[in-house]
């Protein structure tokens, strides 16, 4: 009888401190205005992220099928990196009195309008330009989307928001493929027999830097 209710008593403190440690905070959380507000505005970056998802998946097949399987689309993708470290410090240099959500209203509209630079002129210009406009945008709101996210965040809530931030990004990666195949199939169709013959096709990703990562802060 004595074990059956030290066992008793051990399960009820468990739930008990189960219940402190991860029910009560999290209810906590869901009762904060800020958080349904950031994630609201997390949820609105959804379709900028799905851009430089694009970048990663969509963009390498489409050089292949418009400029030929020496499409040098790693090059490409590279001035956004070099952009953004040369371009960052400066911006931020420049806008320390704008305010977050300024900053990342008028970036993310010159992100979301790169698309349309490459559809305007289906060359290697096009190309760079879609990606030089997307890292100008991309180097005014990224930088403030995580300072606005800790502006945000109340004390001891930095992790969750964090995540927060950072969810859009790997939500966005469904849809783009979707979409992307769809955009491919539809109006950048493969050329009969594939792509490009094998070994082409592992020269070119051996000489410019195989597969592309990363990107959108």
């Amino acid at each position: 009888a004595a074990a059956a209710a030290a066992a008793a008593a051990a399960g009820a403190t468990v739930r008990v401190s189960l219940k402190e440690s991860y029910l009560v905070p999290v209810g906590a959380l869901l009762r904060e205005r800020r958080f349904w507000q950031f994630l609201t505005m997390a949820l609105f970056t959804l379709n900028l992220k799905q851009i430089f998802r694009h970048m990663d998946a969509t963009f390498p097949k489409y050089a292949i099928r418009a400029f030929g399987c020496d499409a040098p689309f790693g090059s490409i993708y590279a001035i956004n990196p070099a952009l953004i470290i040369l371009g960052v410090p400066l911006v931020a240099a420049a806008t320390p009195h704008v305010r977050h959500f300024d900053m990342i209203f008028r970036g993310s509209w010159i992100t979301a309008l790169s698309p349309f630079v490459m559809a305007a002129s289906q060359t290697y210009a096009g190309a760079c330009g879609f990606v030089v406009v997307l890292s100008i945008g991309e180097m005014i709101w990224s930088p403030r989307w995580y300072d606005y996210t800790m502006a945000c965040a109340p004390p001891g809530r930095e992790g969750v928001f964090g995540a927060l931030a950072l969810m859009p990004l790997f939500v966005a990666k469904l849809p783009t493929g979707l979409l992307g195949g769809y955009l491919l199939q539809r109006f950048c169709p493969a050329a009969q027999g594939g792509d490009c013959p094998v070994a082409g096709h592992s020269a070119r990703l051996g000489g410019d830097g195989g597969e592309v990562s990363g990107g959108g802060g």
